[in-house]
């Protein structure tokens, strides 16, 4: 199946990203849809496939195909048969995994997460692996973040991811926003840069963050807030805080950057609130990273 055409699946828990390849990782075609794992029902899953593949098969006619998935995909809530493998892991020793729903004309492949298994840190990954090796690739850097619904940080060297710790700031603003009292009857939000940082600045000197969550409602109670700008400074103070307490424990030597692997908005954020704290970072594109992973793996399908 050497020749055929690749279709290249980051399947998250919110959206699903798809790419149509040839075999030396030229792309086609590409979607972007909202049907992430948590979105859509188990059983559709097959279904959603279905209509990826059939929706580009006037380029294969017929032939056989492949298809590498990575992130919630391989979990017990996609199709559950990607392993974790565990820390310090060396990325050649990273390796799709093939799926139980292969065919002989559609062969399937899932990239394993990784996991952490300190009893200081039990922890576990499933899509990031895969930017990371792109963006170990791409820039031979040390230290990594990757903002998201739960942010990562990561240490790579020589090849080998050594070591991750996640933060579920993505995860919490949400909860924040729109389940608990901070968020409740807010004006639709406006975007505050300067509310922004200023959560940052009150984040990274914070030590005590369950007493200024509920600090940003009374701020706001006391007008001393714009509740349009509520959304900004939660962000920022949660951003701050994840900075303060992680930052600590990958220090960057003389001459080192963190690499910021994300999309632009929450670059922006990440690399404002690292200015913020002194830490020299630079942006990576997440959806470039994520490409540059998985066409990693094209050479090893069968």
């Amino acid at each position: 199946m050497k020749n055929t055409y690749v279709i290249l699946i980051d399947w998250g828990s919110t959206n699903l990203r798809a790419w149509l390849c040839d075999p030396k990782g030229k792309i086609y075609e590409q979607i972007s849809t909202g049907q992430g794992i948590a979105q859509i029902e188990q059983q559709d899953i097959p279904g959603v496939m279905d209509a990826i593949v059939n929706n580009w098969s006037h380029y294969y006619q017929g032939l056989p195909v492949r298809l590498l998935m990575s992130g919630m995909i391989g979990s017990e809530r996609g199709l559950g048969n990607a392993p974790y493998l565990t820390c310090p892991l060396a990325m050649e020793r990273l390796h799709p995994v093939r799926s139980i729903i292969s065919t002989e004309h559609r062969q399937v492949h899932i990239i394993p997460g990784i996991c952490s298994e300190d009893e200081d840190n039990y922890n576990v990954i499933r899509g990031e692996e895969t930017q990371l090796i792109g963006a170990w690739r791409k820039t031979g850097a040390r230290f990594y973040v990757m903002p998201g619904t739960h942010s990562k940080w990561a240490e790579v060297g020589g090849g080998v991811i050594r070591r991750f710790h996640t933060a579920i700031t993505g995860e919490l603003y949400q909860l924040l926003m729109q389940h608990s009292l901070i968020g409740k009857g807010l004006p639709p939000q406006c975007q505050d840069w300067e509310a922004f940082k200023q959560g940052v600045t009150r984040g990274l000197a914070d030590r005590r963050l369950l007493g200024s969550l509920f600090e940003v409602r009374a701020g706001y109670l006391l007008h001393q807030m714009p509740r349009e700008g509520v959304g900004d400074y939660l962000s920022g103070l949660l951003i701050g805080n994840e900075i303060q307490q992680l930052s600590a424990l990958y220090p960057l030597a003389a001459g080192e950057v963190v690499t910021v692997i994300a999309g632009d908005n929450l670059a922006r954020r990440y690399c404002a609130a690292l200015d913020l704290a002194a830490i020299p970072c630079r942006p990576l594109d997440g959806e470039e990273a994520v490409l540059i992973g998985m066409r990693s793996f094209i050479d090893e399908l069968a």
